[in-house]
């Protein structure tokens, strides 16, 4: 530093010693955030996000209760894909599924009438 600023070493040295930061004023405000929390191995994303903001007894839904929280489409059909298969056989499972691949081309209310629908029809299996 000395030599590509053409100072002593001594003033260098002093600068830096008495260099006082202006203090940044923080102004909180709502923000969206958006996080891909998608796993990616032992050490990738998700598992730093667990380790960091996550209570081991609890999912990372209920780590945000106090906030609105989206899971995407892609994660949804996903899972409930895990419990039904690709290919259901039970008529339950069919109509799920076929509520399922509405879900991107539906809005948030049609959506969920046909959920709450589907759930009464079937609430006693």
């Amino acid at each position: 530093m000395s030599a590509k600023h053409n100072k002593s070493l001594t003033w260098i040295q002093k600068q830096i010693f008495n260099y006082e930061p202006i203090e940044k004023i923080h102004n909180p405000r709502e923000v969206i955030l958006v996080c891909d929390a998608t796993f990616y191995g032992k050490r990738g994303l998700y598992r730093a996000f667990q380790r960091n903001f996550l209570a081991k007894d609890k999912t990372t839904f209920a780590s945000f209760e106090d906030y609105p929280v989206q899971m995407c489409h892609f994660h949804q059909k996903i899972i409930i894909q895990r419990y039904i298969t690709k290919h259901p056989k039970l008529e339950i499972s069919q109509e799920l599924k076929k509520i399922v691949s509405s879900l991107t081309k539906t809005t948030d209310l049609t959506f969920t009438i046909k959920l709450d629908k589907w759930y009464d029809k079937y609430k006693d299996f």
